[in-house]
């Protein structure tokens, strides 16, 4: 990936910003933790393997193991035809013996694939949200299997983000925002799941959000 000089102290402030937001407790940061912008080309659409090929760009971006990585949140927005827009990833993995927490941006464009950056938190210097108890790679792959039928898009746009499942907080009950969840087996099933018990499930469930559309 080339690198794009000239954003460290930008991103520093914008994700200070983010992240308060968010609710997280950040109080200071230093410039090792910043992931520098940079180019990235993955695949273009959902189909074709976008979220897989971002995982495998943000693994050897930050050489971390990726067999020590747990998935915190997956938020990605897609256009028309499941073309990719944004991504969002948090996680918690480990590069060079030391544990900590990842948060990834990456933003489609049209002249040069794309960009992503992001931050890197020691995980011991701030209360962090508990992982959802898998692998990015794994709930990314799965995701990625799914079909736009499946997710009932219509072909345009929408946006999707992962929750604990099970979860009764998240039950969405209009037209617009809908859930559903994963089989170990990868077969996604909507919600609420009868007749089965949450330990045949993966443990996130999926929100999506259809753009435009009215409850």
């Amino acid at each position: 990936m080339e690198r794009i000089p000239g954003y460290l102290m930008i991103i520093g402030t914008v994700f200070c910003i983010s992240l308060a937001i968010g609710g997280y407790a950040l109080v200071s940061y230093s410039p090792d933790d910043l992931i520098p912008r940079e180019h990235v080309c993955i695949p273009p659409d959902l189909p074709s393997g976008a979220l897989p090929g971002y995982w495998h760009a943000v693994a050897e971006k930050t050489g971390i193991d990726p067999g020590t990585a747990d998935l915190v949140l997956l938020k990605s927005e897609f256009g028309t035809g499941g073309t990719i827009k944004k991504i969002e990833l948090e996680f918690m993995s480990e590069s060079g013996g030391v544990a900590r927490y990842y948060v990834m941006w990456y933003r489609s464009d049209r002249e040069q694939c794309g960009w992503s950056d992001g931050i890197a938190y020691p995980k011991e210097n701030y209360a962090l949200p508990e992982p959802l108890r898998v692998g990015p790679e794994t709930a990314i792959m799965e995701i990625g299997q799914i079909r736009f039928a499946d997710m009932d898009a219509g072909g345009g746009p929408f946006l999707i983000e992962t929750h604990r499942f099970p979860d009764p907080a998240h039950r969405p009950g209009n037209a617009v925002t809908y859930e559903i969840g994963f089989f170990r087996n990868g077969t996604p099933v909507n919600l609420p799941v009868q007749g089965h018990d949450p330990s045949e499930m993966l443990p996130f469930s999926l929100t999506v959000i259809r753009e435009g559309a009215s409850a």
